[in-house]
């Protein structure tokens, strides 16, 4: 337990340190992507949707238990029954953020109007986040993760047409038939992917996969530093499948557009791949 508490706060949760506290724990959540548990998961997915449910009992563990061994025996006797973290959370935050409460209490009581407590809610969390911003030690990085993700969205939809114009038609461009071309004769993408990287003499590549609120999965494929995201799917599998698809095309992408849709052969090796593995074997030379 020690050596996990050491990567989440400094010290454990008492009636003097909470807004250091929740600063701390907060940041570990978003970085494991628990936060949203806590944040905004007002009532658990009904038990009978199978997927969404273990999703969130998994990752409700998860966040819970880090609140749980960030607490000392006090703190831990507030929520020792409680089996939602974002209650854990709630009832915490309740609890020992009077110091905050005391130092505003003049602001807090102009603030609240008619015992209205959202917006004292909507201040107390806009004090922390403040406060969270303004150190010094915060890891923009970690941070700055949904930003990039967001970015990394948009320029997946563009059809890098070299605009950005709102409302203007374009042309669809043609269905790829990518699908096709990494999956017929049983082909299984992943395993095509892995062996190419294998035999480019890098590591096989990682994946992750994150559940969306329409209750389908979309994955990413990671090697290299770069990163190729798949269209959502209804499992986990097939979401890992269609991402590897999108990593492959790119792969094995050529200069010239004169691929029949029709033509059957194996997918020709060359362009980005050529140049992942004359950088390999020039490093390889140079080594040696």
């Amino acid at each position: 337990m020690g050596r996990q508490l050491g990567f989440i706060v400094r010290e454990l949760l008492d009636k003097k340190n909470y807004l250091d506290w929740s600063v701390g724990v907060k940041t570990y959540l978003m970085g494991e992507d628990l936060w949203d548990i806590v944040e905004s998961m007002d009532e658990p997915p009904k038990p009978k949707d199978r997927h969404a449910f273990k999703y969130w009992r998994s990752k409700n563990a998860s966040a819970l238990h880090a609140i749980q061994i960030s607490c000392n025996t006090d703190a831990f006797s507030k929520i020792r029954d409680m089996t939602s973290a974002k209650k854990a959370w709630d009832t915490l935050e309740k609890e020992f953020n009077s110091e905050s409460e005391s130092e505003s209490e003049d602001d807090d009581e102009a603030i609240v109007i008619d015992g209205d407590r959202v917006i004292k809610e909507i201040y107390t969390k806009l004090s922390t986040n403040t406060k969270m911003n303004s150190d010094p030690s915060l890891d923009i990085h970690m941070e700055g993760k949904y930003l990039m993700l967001a970015v990394q969205e948009l320029v997946y939809g563009d059809q890098r047409e070299g605009r950005f114009v709102f409302c203007r038609d374009s042309k669809k461009p043609k269905q790829s038939g990518n699908d096709d071309r990494f999956t017929r004769d049983g082909m299984n993408p992943k395993s095509l992917l892995q062996t190419l990287m294998m035999r480019a003499g890098h590591s096989p590549p990682k994946y992750k996969t994150k559940h969306l609120k329409t209750n389908e999965f979309r994955a990413l494929v990671e090697f290299k530093g770069m990163e190729f995201v798949g269209k959502p799917k209804k499992n986990k599998q097939l979401a890992e499948r269609d991402a590897a698809v999108e990593a492959l095309a790119w792969l094995t992408h050529t200069t010239d557009n004169s691929r029949d849709e029709d033509d059957k052969s194996p997918p020709d090796v060359t362009d980005n791949m050529l140049k992942l593995l004359r950088k390999h074997r020039r490093s390889k030379r140079q080594s040696g």
